[in-house]
């Protein structure tokens, strides 16, 4: 809400929002409002009507003039369509334009629309008062179907008669008794297979005669008004809205921004226990595993390619552990992120700054676990600040591998896509990392590649870092001296 509000009014407003404000309940979340969100298939939480009555309350938190809701009933049951519209139209009735764009709703929802956009082949076909749509199409109907009625006496009795149930009914046209007037209406502006040219044609005259009618002429009048001063106006408005893009202004100060979303992104992760239990115990299993394998590695001249193999592991394996499951991370969060971005309340900046410095601690815990049981299993220079240096390189190496998986997790946006895409740059970069095959060896149109690789540059430094502090190399000597003579 920014710093315009006190903390005190904030929880006021927040308070007013969950439970009621001028006697209407707005929301109905007091129930709930103490519940955590969840995670789907992961942590209980909220129920999906619940979720999405939350997310209008978060909406309208700084009190909108507009609320553009799109499709808020999907995935609700008809009760809970219902109670969602309902407390929308309980912020209509209170001054706030609320529109909606709705697929196949019920009567009761449909009833409580005050007006009604009906569209067809990408046009408007009515657009007014609720009430007025299902007369304007009966008289429309009788129009239409007055030329392929084949009983013309029945017709000319029933408008004697000025009854247009009987008309109507011998039609076809009509809206049956205690049925949705908005199905009927949709059923009525569908294109039906084998049917299409009959179809348009009823659209059409429908169109036209809602033009006729004095609400259509008014918002005709308006529409090509609008056109005719946007086509000859020269005001570089297109301009002004680039340039208000990147100069929106933000409720919340940076500094602000940045604090909250850290303590969410905080609070997403320890409200969430099991995934760093999982991560911590692949972590301490994947390095007890390394550290057998190359349990006390002596060095002598036998052993050179098997230590420069603990270090070539120290890089690929906290890559592969670490770098992957972080992709769903990004891709859960980015419709909210856009969204909200979007709406203004937050910078991309400060969300990914307080994203990383939520998860941070985590990525140097890790990598620090890793390299504590396989630095000193292995047998590697026992050096406390050769160890501490080792454990630096390997966090900033996670890091770096983490901002990729952010990365092609934010331009793809799909869990699956990002994860199948994301192999064809780490796998590169592991291959021209320095172990597989020397700098001089590698083809000219591939050195770039070993250039970028984060791979290269980490093995090398965990390689300067181990062997710097190694003088004499036994057997390793010997053979030189053998050599010299």
């Amino acid at each position: 809400m920014g710093s315009a509000y006190s903390t005190m009014e904030q929880n006021h407003r927040v308070e007013d929002v969950i439970r009621k404000a001028k006697n209407i309940t707005l929301m109905g979340l007091s129930g709930c409002a103490d519940t955590l969100i969840g995670i789907p298939n992961s942590v209980k939480g909220l129920s999906c009507g619940e979720m999405k009555r939350l997310a209008f309350a978060s909406e309208i938190l700084t009190c909108p003039q507009i609320l553009f809701c799109d499709e808020p009933t999907s995935g609700l049951d008809a009760f809970m369509a219902g109670h969602v519209v309902a407390a929308l139209r309980a912020l209509a009735d209170g001054g706030m334009t609320v529109v909606i764009t709705i697929h196949q709703p019920s009567s009761q929802v449909y009833s409580l629309f005050s007006d009604v956009c009906l569209m067809a082949c990408g046009r408007i076909i009515y657009l007014g008062p609720t009430e007025e749509a299902h007369p304007l199409f009966e008289r429309l109907y009788i129009d239409v179907r007055l030329r392929y009625c084949s009983n013309h006496k029945q017709i000319v009795r029933a408008i004697c008669s000025s009854s247009m149930i009987p008309l109507l009914s011998s039609c076809g046209f009509p809206c049956p008794e205690y049925h949705n007037p908005a199905d009927h209406l949709i059923r009525t502006l569908a294109i039906i297979n084998g049917q299409r040219s009959t179809c348009l044609r009823t659209i059409s005259r429908i169109r036209r005669g809602f033009l006729q009618t004095p609400h259509g002429k008014q918002i005709l009048e308006i529409s090509e008004k609008q056109v005719a001063d946007k086509r000859y106006s020269d005001d570089g408005s297109s301009n002004k809205k680039d340039r208000s893009f990147f100069s929106m202004k933000y409720p919340a100060s940076f500094l602000g921004q940045l604090s909250a979303l850290t303590w969410r992104a905080w609070l997403t992760i320890v409200r969430d226990p099991m995934v760093l239990k999982i991560r911590l115990i692949q972590t301490i299993v994947c390095a007890l595993i390394t550290g057998f394998v190359y349990f006390g590695t002596p060095i002598n001249s036998d052993t050179i390619m098997s230590i420069n193999g603990i270090l070539f592991n120290h890089v690929r394996n906290i890559n592969f552990m670490l770098q992957f499951p972080a992709v769903p991370v990004i891709t859960m969060e980015l419709p909210i992120v856009l969204r909200e971005n979007t709406n203004g309340i937050y910078t991309t900046t400060s969300y990914f700054l307080g994203k990383n410095i939520a998860e941070l601690p985590q990525y140097i815990i890790l990598p620090a676990i890793y390299n504590v049981i396989v630095y000193w299993m292995a047998g590697l220079v026992p050096n406390i600040w050769t160890f501490l240096f080792a454990t630096l390189i390997c966090a900033l190496m996670t890091n770096v591998a983490i901002s990729i998986s952010y990365a092609v997790a934010a331009i793809f946006g799909s869990t699956d896509v990002a994860m199948t895409f994301l192999p064809i740059i780490v796998v590169p970069m592991m291959a021209f990392g320095g172990f597989f095959i020397t700098y001089d060896a590698i083809p000219f149109y591939f050195k770039w590649l070993s250039q970028l690789s984060y791979f290269k540059y980490s093995y090398e430094a965990l390689a300067i870092n181990e062997w710097e502090m190694v003088d004499v190399i036994p057997g390793y000597q010997h053979h030189l001296l053998n050599d010299n003579f």
